[in-house]
């Protein structure tokens, strides 16, 4: 699995082509950015990130040196709350995020679920996985629940998915933007 993260470094990190020669792109502080997996070379990672263009692309980011760089997603909810979780039978913290722009959930083999979030909308993880991602998909953010309206009632994956998948994903919405007042799916930081 990979992790969606924001970079509380307070720097500016620059992002590399494959062969770590030439800068394809920045991170910014406060911005958000997605752990695929490490890289062969010591002290990078593959990344998926927002580039200057828009486009949501792959790079390479060396990550020695930086505190807060990797900041998990989880640690930036907006709100938490406890719901049941159906794969350890008991009740547990879930952090909230809010949904900006309507977005569809997926089931972990990456195909439809059906279910679309509507703009002010919102999902839970819980507070355990702290932002984990989708190993395809490292943009996508693991759910448990979901709720199409800030104050309605919250529906497990688990039920939405007649009792086969415990959790889902959904894209956080790079392509729409990657700071907390563009982004999709977003928190607080």
């Amino acid at each position: 699995m990979g992790t969606i993260n924001v970079n509380r470094s307070g720097f500016n990190v620059k992002v590399e082509d494959s062969d770590h020669s030439t800068q394809i792109g920045t991170i910014y502080d406060n911005e958000v950015w997605c752990y695929d997996k490490a890289d062969t070379s010591p002290g990078y990672a593959v990344i998926k990130f927002r580039n200057s263009a828009g486009q949501v692309v792959k790079g390479y980011m060396f990550m020695t040196g930086f505190s807060n760089l990797q900041s998990p997603y989880g640690d930036h909810s907006s709100s938490t709350t406890s719901l049941y979780d159906y794969s350890s039978s008991k009740n547990m913290t879930h952090d909230v995020f809010n949904v900006r722009h309507a977005t569809t959930i997926y089931k972990p083999n990456a195909s439809s679920s059906g279910i679309t979030i509507p703009a002010g909308g919102q999902v839970a993880m819980r507070d355990s996985e702290a932002g984990d991602s989708g190993s395809s998909n490292p943009d996508w953010l693991l759910i448990r629940y979901y709720r199409t309206t800030a104050t309605g009632t919250w529906n497990s994956i688990y039920a939405g998915t007649s009792n086969t998948d415990y959790h889902g994903f959904v894209p956080v919405g790079l392509a729409k933007g990657s700071t907390k007042s563009t982004i999709s799916v977003y928190g607080s930081w």
